[in-house]
């Protein structure tokens, strides 16, 4: 530990333990700072509050015959999951297959219910390619743990590009609804597509000109499109 070169030193610290560096020459600058543990937040460093620090650290120099001590304050962060679930239905309301490969969604949080916002990193996700399902863990609890009273957040998944509760794939229209299942610790979203083919009138008119044709004789039709079956239209005079 002699010279001017710097020495890093790592020390692994047990929960709610301490540790000891020994044998640091006196007049030795140092500085201490911590690797937070994901799903931690350092709070305090010798009774100071550090949450809004840059680079929270301790430092100082080794005196003669004294030891240098310092108390980093830790707190674990609250937190829950969210989920999500796609279901596709034909327009019989019977299971129905995908008729894309990936669709977009948006994982919200609110603190009302009313008021919705995006969750940062989560403002686009990609639903499909792995399955229609997926699930979003370690979500922040409260928008703040350490103040009174908590606020705790609620948290949803909705579909983008729906408009008016509709959503188009391919020029065909989907009805799109949604049911929540949740619990202190877990929001569980479950996204239902139903096929919803737009329904047009068809009107048939026949005209008889000339003096063979008969006005008095019926006339049939066949009418044929993609969401029904060859049908049979026969006019009456």
């Amino acid at each position: 530990l002699e010279g001017t070169n710097d020495i890093t030193t790592t020390v692994t610290v047990p929960l709610g333990g301490s540790a000891k560096i020994e044998g640091i020459p006196v007049g030795t600058e140092y500085t201490i700072t911590e690797a937070v543990p994901e799903g931690t937040e350092l709070l305090t460093i010798d009774e100071a509050d550090v949450t809004a620090a840059a680079a929270p650290a301790a430092s100082g120099s080794i005196a003669e015959n004294q030891t240098a001590t310092h108390t980093f304050v830790n707190a674990k962060k609250p937190t829950v999951e969210a989920s999500v679930n796609k279901v596709w239905l034909k327009a019989d309301g019977t299971a129905g297959q995908a008729p894309v490969e990936t669709i977009s969604l948006r994982l919200e949080k609110s603190l009302n219910g009313t008021d919705w916002s995006a969750v940062t990193g989560y403002e686009t996700v990609s639903l499909g390619t792995n399955g229609w399902a997926a699930r979003f863990e370690k979500l922040d609890k409260y928008e703040d743990y350490k103040a009174a009273p908590l606020k705790p957040y609620r948290y949803r998944v909705v579909e983008l590009g729906t408009e008016n509760n509709y959503i188009f794939f391919a020029d065909e229209r989907y009805e799109v609804s949604y049911s929540q299942s949740d619990t202190e610790t877990s929001f569980a979203t479950t996204i239902t597509n139903k096929h919803a083919p737009i329904l047009y009138d068809l009107t048939i008119s026949k005209t008889v000109t000339g003096n063979l044709g008969s006005r008095f004789k019926s006339f049939s039709f066949r009418y044929f499109s993609r969401f029904s079956m060859l049908t049979l239209i026969t006019l009456m005079p």
